[in-house]
């Protein structure tokens, strides 16, 4: 998912600055929360990322989604089960959206078609990057 979104990036020209599975600390809640991936997105580099993701192979990402809200963290994308949620934040909370609010531009609906495909990864990233060139 990380590398699909870094050339969706690329190819856009849309600045994304990867912050890794950088540890969160939450003042108010006992527990830090640790994205599989997060993201600065533009030239706004704060310290709190605008995209966190998580790789849900167990239950337990939406419970994080509290934590990610105290700390700000703009929307966060769970995949599970082949799917993929986007959470974006809105007055504290966050709502479930078909489309991504901090990446207006990108289509979901290719991403989440690659996604689907990532059993068969073998050029995945170079196909995805074909099919947004033909875009």
């Amino acid at each position: 998912l990380g590398r699909l979104l870094e050339t969706w990036a690329r190819e856009a020209e849309v600045e994304l600055v990867s912050l890794g599975s950088l540890t969160l600390p939450a003042a108010g809640h006992e527990h830090a929360v640790e994205p599989d991936k997060s993201y600065l997105i533009g030239t706004d580099l704060g310290e709190v990322p605008h995209l966190a993701i998580e790789i849900a192979w167990t239950r337990g990402a939406e419970n994080r989604l509290p934590v990610y809200a105290a700390l700000g963290v703009a929307e966060v994308w769970i995949w599970k089960a082949d799917r993929l949620e986007v959470h974006s934040l809105k007055r504290g909370r966050y709502l479930a959206r078909s489309t991504s609010a901090v990446l207006p531009e990108l289509d979901l609906s290719l991403l989440r078609a690659f996604l689907a495909e990532w059993r068969h990864s073998k050029g995945l990233v170079r196909r995805y990057e074909l099919a947004l060139r033909a875009h």
